[in-house]
């Protein structure tokens, strides 16, 4: 539900455009009606998805785990 929350978007956005920040986290699939703030998260040009299957949910792929920690902070253009 929060994403309908008016303060959760606002939150997500100003968190995103913060060039210091990096934000691990998950959105859901692309499945049934499209959801506004998933798809733009989905379409910036500074996020990266991965996408992960039951296996890595109980064990963390070592590629998330590598590319969270060691990715550059991108700049916003």
């Amino acid at each position: 539900m929060e994403l309908f929350s008016q303060p959760f978007i606002q939150a997500v956005h100003q968190t995103l455009s913060s060039p210091e920040t990096r934000v691990l986290g998950t959105i859901p699939p692309r499945k049934g009606k499209p959801l506004a703030l998933v798809g733009e998260i989905r379409g910036r040009p500074d996020v990266k998805v991965f996408s992960v299957s039951a296996p890595c949910l109980q064990v963390p792929c070592p590629c998330l785990l590598l590319c969270s920690l060691h990715a550059p902070v991108l700049q916003h253009h």
